[in-house]
């Protein structure tokens, strides 16, 4: 397993399996302050463990991205769209993408690596696709360009961007 707690194999992600330990570890104290004992039931570990987890799920929930952040994957996603052949795809992702640069910040030219590195990657990486029954398949342009902010190239020119435009967002 990927994960591991005190070298405990833990097959959810870090910050999960982090705070199941911990509320093991209060579990463990709180039956030790009330019994006065080291022995325990499983519920004096079980409830306080499970209310760590359910607070830390609610607390693992994603921050909001920022305007920048969005504006960046958007232009990513809308680049990739742009690309395809299907006319309203091509269509759809044009008019996202200048969205973004109008009411976004910075240069026009700061977007020229990220259109370079999403231009590339859908150049090398095969179109998603679903088999269907038999020998029938059909691609997935939308799946794969909501996937394409991942692509490692992609993902470095969106960081890469994102420390390029940083000022210009936050003076806003």
């Amino acid at each position: 397993m990927k994960n591991t707690v005190s070298g405990v194999p833990c097959a959810f992600p870090e910050r999960f399996c982090q705070s199941f330990a911990l509320a093991a570890i209060s579990g463990v104290a709180v039956a030790n302050a009330n019994s006065g004992s080291f022995s325990m039931k499983l519920g004096q570990i079980m409830i306080p463990a499970l209310g760590v987890l359910a607070l830390s799920a609610l607390t693992a929930i994603a921050a909001p991205r920022s305007q920048l952040q969005r504006d960046i994957e958007g232009y990513a996603v809308a680049t990739c769209l742009a690309l395809q052949n299907d006319v309203v795809l091509k269509e759809q992702g044009d008019g996202w993408a200048s969205i973004i640069v109008q009411r976004g910040y910075g240069r026009i030219e700061d977007w020229q690596p990220l259109i370079d590195a999403v231009t590339l990657t859908v150049s090398q990486v095969p179109m998603t696709v679903i088999k269907g029954e038999g020998i029938s398949s059909k691609q997935m342009p939308v799946f794969y360009c909501a996937e394409i902010i991942d692509q490692p190239e992609v993902r470095n020119t969106i960081n890469a961007t994102r420390e390029k435009m940083k000022s210009a967002y936050d003076d806003r």
